[in-house]
């Protein structure tokens, strides 16, 4: 098991996925391990997939993911939901981040969070972990470039398994970008 975590925290989802299996085969029948490993397997890697298809751009693959996960959880309230609000999210967005348009009046939501999803899944994969503080977001974020430029953050909070992200623009105050990536979290 933690052979598999570790493949898992470097990134490696294919050798994890392996060794995950592993564990829930060799593992006794009701033991507490083989359980943690079924979970792994079943929901906690597929949300990664789609958290990595998301910043790949590729939409789609994302929404098939959580679609599939969503059948597969109907009889678990908890995961189900956080399922439903992952895919509501992406709904709303209203599609794929190249699309991304800026306007004279306001920046495009999308575009701004292509460029931070990016950022920070640079710095997870050099460190393993999202940016802990504010600070070290502030060294993972390009905000001296656009369109980051045009936002300062109003909350943040982070570390090894996820991130909530609130930006606000500098000169339309209504417009905010909230990111997250919470289905990794327990």
């Amino acid at each position: 098991m933690q052979v598999a975590q570790a493949y898992k925290r470097q990134g490696d989802l294919t050798r994890a996925e392996h060794m995950f299996r592993e564990v829930v085969r060799y593992a006794p029948a009701e033991s507490n391990i083989r359980g943690e490993a079924q979970d792994e397997l079943e929901y906690y890697l597929p949300l990664i997939r789609v958290q990595r298809a998301l910043m790949d751009g590729n939409v789609a693959a994302a929404e098939k993911r959580l679609l599939d996960l969503q059948q597969k959880f109907d009889d678990r309230p908890s995961r189900r939901h956080e399922v439903n609000r992952i895919l509501a999210g992406i709904q709303a967005s209203g599609g794929d981040p190249g699309d991304a348009v800026q306007t004279d009046s306001t920046i495009d939501e999308r575009l701004v969070a292509k460029k931070v999803q990016g950022a920070l899944a640079r710095y997870y994969g050099r460190n393993n972990r999202y940016p802990p503080s504010r600070t070290a977001l502030a060294d993972a974020l390009p905000f001296d470039q656009s369109p980051l430029n045009a936002f300062e953050v109003e909350r943040y909070s982070g570390g090894e398994y996820g991130y909530l992200l609130v930006l606000r623009s500098k000169t339309h105050a209504g417009q905010t970008v909230t990111l997250q990536s919470t289905g990794l979290l327990r």
